[in-house]
């Protein structure tokens, strides 16, 4: 198993657990970028298994359980790289993740705090091929907090990650405020010329757990 961990500054890179990844170049794609980049550089290749998360993994495992019950974090387990490869070896899914959520539909969920956001998704999933409707996911993945067999990640960045940002990278009304509560930290604000979060990362997020539901993968959760 290989697994990048993505960190913005020098301070974020003594809690890695993961192979680092300084990611200077970043997009209104934010991982999903380098994901896209690794993979076609051929990164995850002679590899079971392959993922790329950020430097705020252990953090979000911890937070994301206090969630709205609907889609929280249900994993009670204490986390460490050596016991998630452990329980991925036993169970040897398609694909695993970091996270355990209860069944739900996490492109209409969604809307309740990005407007618009199944919109903008119906209309790449369109654009690309897929024809997505409203729908309950047995398997949810969020953060791109997700390792996949090697060929299955591949096939995922080609089929679906790419062209979905190419059809994005036409949608100027995604550069609009996602509504993300948080500011865009201000280097980025320079880069982007927005002070707020576009739709771009929330979209590119959800995109996986699509991709295992249409492709009926087998899918386990740590």
């Amino acid at each position: 198993m290989k697994v990048v961990q993505i960190y913005f500054d020098d301070s974020q890179r003594a809690g890695l657990d993961y192979v680092p990844f300084r990611n200077d170049e970043c997009t209104v794609y934010f991982e999903s970028s380098v994901i896209r980049g690794l993979v076609e550089a051929g990164e995850h290749a002679g590899h079971d298994y392959f993922g790329v998360v950020s430097h705020q993994l252990r953090s979000k495992l911890e937070y994301t359980r206090h969630w709205l019950p609907e889609i929280a974090n249900l994993s009670t387990r204490p986390f460490s790289p050596e016991a998630f490869q452990a329980e991925l070896q036993r169970l040897a899914p398609d694909a695993m993740s970091f996270q355990t959520h209860r069944a739900h539909d996490p492109i209409s969920f969604a809307d309740r705090f990005h407007p618009g956001f199944s919109r903008y998704f119906r209309h790449i999933m369109t654009a690309i091929g897929y024809r997505w409707t409203p729908a309950v996911f047995e398997h949810v993945f969020y953060f791109n907090y997700f390792v996949a067999k090697a060929a299955t990640y591949e096939r995922y960045v080609a089929e679906m990650l790419a062209p979905a940002m190419a059809v994005m990278d036409e949608m100027p009304e995604l550069m609009q405020d996602s509504r993300y509560p948080h500011p865009l930290p201000p280097h980025l604000q320079a880069r982007f010329g927005i002070p707020f979060y576009p739709y771009h990362p929330f979209l590119c997020e959800r995109f996986f757990s699509y991709f295992a539901h249409v492709h009926r993968l087998s899918c386990a959760h740590y």
